[in-house]
């Protein structure tokens, strides 16, 4: 399992440090909050995948329940998060929202995968 934590998080902060590295670059106006965003995406779904693998090691059979439990706590933070970010920051907050929903899908896909890996074991 830790093995396959590590990959998974390798993954993700490859994708992190490309999606701020490209934010920071200047070839547009980057997103007023990328950091703040690329933060809470990181932890929260960092931390999610640990505890689903554990699930999983820990309890196979449970696992769909955990699963589908985890997809909707997660998104209903990631609404309230985005609910208070355009609540908050009314002006310009467009490409703050592109920027996470860019992040959420890149982050999703790598979560499947390495759930997908840690299932078909």
């Amino acid at each position: 399992m830790k093995t396959r934590f590590l990959f998974f998080l390798v993954a993700l902060l490859a994708v992190t440090a490309t999606a701020l590295v490209v934010a920071g670059m200047g070839f547009t106006q980057p997103p007023e909050h990328y950091p703040i965003i690329t933060a809470y995406l990181f932890f929260i779904t960092a931390g999610l995948m640990f505890k689903l693998m554990r699930l999983h090691h820990a309890r196979p059979d449970k696992f769909v329940v955990y699963f589908l439990t985890a997809v909707g706590v997660k998104l209903t933070g990631h609404l309230i998060f985005l609910g208070v970010l355009i609540a908050s920051f009314r002006s310009a907050v467009v490409p703050d929202v592109i920027y996470f929903i860019s992040l959420y899908v890149a982050y999703t896909m790598i979560s499947l995968f390495a759930l997908y890996r840690q299932v078909t074991a």
